[in-house]
């Protein structure tokens, strides 16, 4: 049977050491350069060029997932 102290004191160590490791880990980044964490810290988006078809599927896709959206169309699972 445990005691009430021995308790409290396993409880007490236990919120101790969780803020200790959290407070440990909210640190900066060792491994990012000055410039890498000024672009971070302006905001500005990233220019990305998509060319116009990137997003099309090949001639051939089927999708296992497309049921149809027809009226009529038979239900999914089918």
């Amino acid at each position: 049977m445990f005691k009430l102290n021995s308790l409290r004191k396993n409880a007490f160590l236990a919120l101790a050491m969780a803020a200790l490791m959290v407070a440990v880990g909210c640190g900066s980044d060792t491994g990012t350069t000055a410039a890498e964490e000024a672009t971070f810290k302006d905001g500005k988006k990233p220019v990305v060029n998509i060319p116009p078809d990137a997003n099309k599927p090949p001639a051939n896709f089927k999708s296992s997932l497309d049921t149809g959206s027809a009226p009529g169309a038979p239900p999914p699972g089918q």
